[in-house]
């Protein structure tokens, strides 16, 4: 049977080659016990009523108090209906009797094949028909958490016909367009080198490992991986996920959990944001890069943490920060944040996933780019699907803290692990950036020259950092977003901006407008970053292609 909703009236539909329902009807002589009991039952409850209420008058034939009433009920009741100062009112045996009529003689049971309940019976639909009703049918929402969908439907959903490169093929568009749009910064897809690496791992360990690692996961590619990550960051240890998306989201409710404190940037990206939700401990955030403003927020929860019973060494106190953030393109001050963070005796969360491969004399990331090592953090975070070219995430960290996410990192626990050709990738990308270092000088190279070119964009803010590969572009004339409609609004030029670029005469170009997760309404999370166009730079780009690609931007913003 399929039930279908139409015009507010459920009905079941008979599918050809299913039998119909069977029969159901009681028989007269058990309808009318039925109904005789219900009639029965409904006048000794009217009648008892009306008696209750006469119980305190003085009616001669009537005894007086509840107790007579019932001792003496049917003399009571000739009385009551003989009395000639208050007739008495039939209306319930009426409508029991009608009700009686009603059920036996115009009330059946349903029969797919008669009448029934009332109206005629449904006639099965055709397939077409049916294929017709499911196709409009929409369902509703389970929950409606006052999100709105709309920026996030604006545009295609893009389907990619070729490798990710500096131009690719897209399906419904001719010819090539020119790619500012992917995270494959130093262009490790294109290296035949790691294609055929991965093909020998493929045929001997075939794709998938089928389960996560403390279950049968785990390959020597796993394990040579994690020892290759400690090394390149020189580090203690470290741990990989099997998603990226997954890392922050599971490092950091393995470490915090209710009582605990953290407190990050308003501007972390949405794997951190639900890791500290799922953490459900109690958290702040602090204006973007505004190492003034943390340091208020951590004394002041220091003096309110002093004041519970509790001592303050057995609460957990974390700082959440990105090397170089994913929504807005700039650098943390990492070593005033990581001076306020030891002051007041508070773990660091870095997560570098944008910066490793990108920034540094050799590619370490942020902490590099600051001077700083990889152990001045107490976790360091990244992902293997950037710069690695590859899939999945990682940790690196103490001994301790990297043992605990074995047991408590709910990414790693319970979920399937990485497939060792992936691992394999990863690996070769790490020693192709130590013994290749042009690609990274390339990368630079080929950031100073967007950057110069996206200053010179008519209309268009730049608010990323020259050094980063990820360049922002905010309309000049548009400020924060006042409201969801006006937020919507201003999405709708950038991505008119967007297929402009796509859909260009001569030579398309992709980029993309940023997208975020939008919280309800009454969430505790921050204010989404302003609307922005997000281009992204990477080593396969020259400077031929790359004034290319902004002499098509600039006639979209025109």
């Amino acid at each position: 049977m399929l039930d279908y909703c139409c015009a507010g009236h459920s009905r079941k539909l008979a599918v050809k080659g299913e039998e119909a329902p069977t029969k159901v009807e009681r028989t007269m002589l058990a309808r009318l016990i039925t109904v005789l009991a219900l009639v029965i039952t409904a006048v000794y409850l009217y009648d008892a009523q009306i008696l209750w209420d006469l119980r305190n008058q003085t009616v001669e034939t009537v005894t007086t108090g509840a107790h007579g009433v019932f001792n003496d009920y049917y003399g009571a009741l000739n009385d009551l209906y003989s009395n000639p100062e208050k007739k008495y009112p039939f209306y319930a045996q009426l409508a029991a009797l009608g009700l009686m009529f009603y059920f036996i003689f115009v009330k059946r049971s349903y029969d797919p094949s008669k009448k029934g309940y009332g109206g005629r019976a449904p006639t099965p639909l055709s397939r077409a028909e049916q294929d017709n009703l499911i196709a409009e049918w929409s369902p509703k929402p389970l929950i409606d958490n006052g999100i709105d969908p709309r920026p996030n439907q604006l545009g295609d959903e893009l389907v990619l016909n070729s490798r990710l490169g500096a131009s690719v093929d897209i399906e419904g568009i001719p010819g090539q367009v020119l790619n500012l749009s992917g995270y494959d910064f130093l262009g490790m897809s294109q290296l035949e080198s790691i294609r055929e690496k991965c093909k020998e791992c493929l045929v001997q360990y075939g794709c998938g490992s089928c389960g996560p690692r403390g279950f049968y996961g785990t390959s020597d590619k796993h394990l040579e991986l994690e020892t290759a990550l400690a090394g390149f960051f020189n580090a203690e240890e470290a741990i990989i996920y099997s998603d990226s998306a997954s890392t922050m989201s599971s490092i950091i409710p393995a470490f915090a959990k209710r009582g605990d404190v953290v407190v990050a940037d308003i501007a972390v990206s949405e794997s951190a944001l639900a890791g500290i939700e799922l953490s459900r401990s109690t958290f702040k955030f602090f204006k973007h890069n505004d190492v003034k403003d943390l340091e208020q927020i951590l004394e002041a929860l220091t003096r309110q943490l002093k004041r519970k019973s509790k001592p303050l060494s057995a609460i957990r106190r974390y700082v959440v920060i990105e090397g170089l953030y994913r929504n807005t393109g700039d650098f943390a001050p990492l070593a005033a944040i990581l001076a306020v963070a030891k002051k007041y005796k508070y773990r660091v969360i870095l997560d570098d996933t944008m910066a490793i491969g990108t920034v540094g004399a050799t590619g370490r990331g942020s902490l590099e780019r600051a001077g700083l090592k990889v152990t001045d953090v107490d976790f360091l975070a990244g992902s293997l699907s950037t710069a690695f070219g590859s899939v999945g995430g990682f940790c690196t960290g103490t001994h301790v803290a990297i043992d605990h996410q074995r047991l408590a990192g709910s990414g790693y626990c319970f979920s399937a692990s990485s497939p060792p050709f992936t691992c394999v990738a990863a690996l070769e990308a790490m020693k192709f950036i130590d013994a290749e270092p042009t690609h990274l000088a390339s990368l630079k190279a080929n950031i100073a020259t967007a950057n110069r070119l996206a200053r010179a964009l008519p209309g268009v803010n730049v608010i990323s950092d020259p050094e980063s590969p990820l360049i922002y572009l905010e309309l000049s004339d548009e400020g924060a977003p006042q409201n969801r409609d006006d937020r919507f609004r201003i999405e709708q030029r950038l991505q008119s901006v967007v297929d402009a670029c796509l859909h260009a005469e001569g030579q398309g170009v992709l980029v993309s407008r940023a997208r975020y997760v939008y919280p309800p309404p009454k969430s505790r999370r921050p204010v989404l970053p302003n609307p922005s166009i997000r281009i992204t730079v990477s080593s396969l780009h020259t400077e031929q292609t790359l004034t290319t690609a902004f002499e098509t931007l600039t006639a979209a913003l025109n």
